[in-house]
């Protein structure tokens, strides 16, 4: 039977710290027949497979290789035809089982932490930083405001928005209640208000200054309500509650009528008062019909001869 005897533990193909993390691993290990103790050399097919568990399990990755061994050294890059990616190597403990000429080696054997630098390889793009995705990051903030602006918001692109300090440069050392107010101070808090005045009083300016004062009317006194010359109403008076009307002497179906002043007049305009008492065709008139009572109607003669 064959033993395999690793003489040099996984290591990354990697000769500086700056070179690119590789995707394949490079695997040492010696070859002896356990029976004879003698060296194997020649082709042989080895098949490597990785477990996340020590016995047992399904294989996360799987890789034949047909290899040359020269003095019982065997010299494979793992990953060369079945790619190696973050994948398989997220964290997790990993076990690698080598079939030798489909005779399996125990026990597995454990990987290091260097093959999980392959997962490094997806740092430079992580898919989260903290549970946090990419697309909710700020950008970095790539300008400023000019002087006397601050910042009042940061853009996706990371440029800022600005708007001028509107608080100035000047230093208020005192607030006086100047005409009309009450209030003001030197220190602290300071508050002004309108002055109090007397109830029902208002603020009145009195061209230089404002004073309280009562809040008069217009002044004005209606002492009478008379009917004009061109007369037409009724009513009016000099004392009390007064009311104006239309006249109201007219007779029945009169209307005030204008003739420069206003008057009950009969409407004369509007119907002439006649009542047709018969309609009659007179001798050669050329009309027939006619009556004196009842509906009358006339037309032109029907007895003509051809």
């Amino acid at each position: 039977m064959k033993r395999l005897a690793i003489a040099a533990l996984l290591a990354l193909s990697v000769s500086t710290a700056h070179a690119e993390v590789p995707s394949t691993i490079s695997f040492t290990a010696r070859l002896v027949d356990d029976k004879t103790g003698s060296e194997l050399t020649g082709e042989h097919r080895v098949v490597f497979r990785l477990f996340d568990v020590e016995a047992g399990g399904v294989p996360l990755w799987t890789e034949t290789v047909d290899a040359e061994v020269e003095d019982g050294l065997l010299f494979v890059d793992l990953g060369a035809t079945e790619p190696l990616n973050a994948t398989i190597f997220d964290g997790k403990k990993l076990f690698l089982e080598v079939t030798l000429d489909e005779v399996a080696m125990e026990p597995r054997v454990g990987l290091g932490s260097v093959p999980y630098s392959v997962r490094a390889s997806e740092a430079a793009n992580a898919a989260t930083l903290g549970g946090v995705g990419l697309d909710q990051l700020q950008k970095k903030i790539t300008n400023s405001c000019a002087t006397g602006n601050f910042i009042i918001g940061v853009n996706d692109d990371g440029t800022v928005a600005c708007a001028p300090d509107l608080s100035g440069s000047g230093d208020i050392t005192d607030v006086a209640a100047g005409n009309g107010l009450t209030g003001g101070g030197s220190s602290g808090n300071v508050t002004l208000a309108l002055v109090n005045c007397g109830q029902n009083e208002v603020l009145k300016f009195q061209g230089a200054v404002w004073t309280c004062a009562a809040d008069a009317n217009s002044g004005g006194d209606i002492t009478a309500v008379n009917i004009g010359a061109a007369g037409g109403l009724s009513g009016g008076g000099a004392t009390g509650d007064v009311s104006l009307s239309l006249l109201t002497t007219c007779g029945a179906n009169q209307i005030l009528r204008f003739n420069g002043s206003w008057a009950c007049s009969n409407d004369i305009d509007t119907n002439s008062g006649g009542d047709i008492t018969g309609v009659l065709t007179g001798s050669n008139s050329g009309l027939v019909g006619g009556t004196v009572s009842g509906d009358a109607s006339l037309s032109l003669l029907t007895n003509c001869g051809n």
